[in-house]
């Protein structure tokens, strides 16, 4: 009897046991869920907490500093500016970028615009506008109106910018834009024509010392618009770029002659004498002398020289032509010493060019299908070639 009583009492002794095991496991977990809460309320961290723990040392406030001569700190009074130092001038705060803005055209109001940039903006594009109307790129452009800005007045109304600016480029414009270009052009110089008299021709001749060549010039060309428009232009500058060379040209006056006017011997007695040596340019007949057929003066004499064949040079000179004379085919001029000129035509080609140096005998070109025109020069006047030419091919 007694044991069962025993083992009841134990068994009962169990069961509190776990009931205050499980009390207490429910208190911990309630105190650990407080704290959670009372550091995130907080924010301190462990060591937060032990610093905010410490004593504080005390702080000693530094006094205020005062004035000597206002012990009770108030302001000292603003000095009055004597002799020695002077006082700040005045100064007006500058027109701001997006102020309302009045536009002055050469010293009238124009318009008022929202804001500064707005007002310069304004212009340029204007100006921009009548520099487009200039047909030339490359053009210069320049305002000539003058411009300013300044804050506009109380209560000015303001315009708009396609308002003004439809202003600006109407017909009517206060402003005045120009534009300048320049442009170039090459023209020839014609040469002019010298005539003049001479007893030692016979009539009806016509004698032309130097033939005449155009020149070519350089002309600079200005153009001056106004607002879009031409107003001006004309030639700036002129430059001289090949001069031009006068033709000089004798025409005679002799009474022609009553005897043979033909022949290898005409006028032979009247040629001056030559200390230099003149050689046939072509080893060739004759077909044509110098002298006078149908009232015209033929000048030298005509070779039946071969298309193609060469031609020399008949003594040592300069060239001072190649030129095309119509009838007469391509012709190469030579100045010899004491101004002596010789000129072989009708050439089918011409191997040299004027300014150079040849010698006697030297192939200066090739002769036609006509064959080879030669002329003897002296004095300016033409001379009978026989008079002078070496007779070696026994003409």
């Amino acid at each position: 009897m007694s044991k069962t009583v025993q083992s009841n009492n134990s068994a009962e002794r169990g069961f509190d046991f776990k009931k205050h095991a499980a009390i207490g496991l429910a208190l911990a977990a309630l105190l650990i869920t407080a704290a959670i809460v009372l550091l995130c309320h907080f924010g301190l961290t462990g060591y937060q907490r032990s610093a905010s723990s410490a004593t504080p040392e005390p702080v000693t406030e530094a006094p205020m500093p005062t004035d000597a001569a206002h012990p009770d700190n108030t302001p000292a009074p603003t000095p009055v500016p004597t002799g020695d130092t002077p006082a700040p001038e005045p100064t007006e705060p500058p027109v701001g970028e997006f102020e309302r803005t009045l536009i002055v055209i050469d010293d009238t109001p124009f318009a008022c615009l929202i804001s500064r940039q707005a007002a310069e903006e304004l212009i340029s594009s204007a100006v921009r506008h009548f520099e487009l109307m200039c047909p030339a790129a490359g053009a210069t452009t320049e305002l000539n109106s003058r411009i300013g800005y300044e804050p506009a007045p109380e209560g000015a109304a303001l315009t708009s910018f396609d308002e003004a600016y439809q202003r600006l480029i109407a017909e009517d414009t206060p402003l005045v834009v120009k534009s300048y270009y320049a442009a170039t052009e090459y023209v020839s110089i014609p040469y002019e024509r010298v005539s003049e008299g001479s007893g030692e021709l016979f009539e009806g001749t016509r004698m032309t010392l130097s033939y005449g060549r155009n020149g070519k010039k350089l002309l600079v060309y200005e153009y001056t618009y106004v607002n879009g428009a031409l107003v001006d232009s004309g030639v700036r500058e002129e430059q001289i770029i090949i001069p031009s060379i006068d033709e000089s040209v004798l025409i005679g006056t002799r009474p022609l002659p009553t005897e043979d006017v033909s022949g290898p011997d005409f006028m032979i007695n009247e040629a001056p004498r030559l200390a230099m040596r003149i050689l046939p340019p072509v080893n060739a007949s004759i077909d044509r002398f110098f002298g006078f057929y149908d009232g015209v003066l033929h000048r030298g004499v005509d070779y039946a020289a071969a298309e193609g064949q060469n031609c020399a040079a008949p003594a040592s000179g300069t060239v001072t032509a190649v030129i095309e004379r119509g009838a007469l085919g391509i012709m190469v001029e030579i100045e010899h010493a004491d101004k002596v000129v010789t000129r072989c035509a009708k050439l089918s080609r011409a191997d040299v060019v004027p300014g150079a140096q040849v010698q006697a005998g030297q192939i200066i070109g090739a002769a036609g299908q006509d064959g080879l025109h030669f002329e003897i020069i002296v004095g300016g006047l033409p001379r009978n070639p026989f008079a002078y030419l070496t007779r070696e091919t026994g003409n």
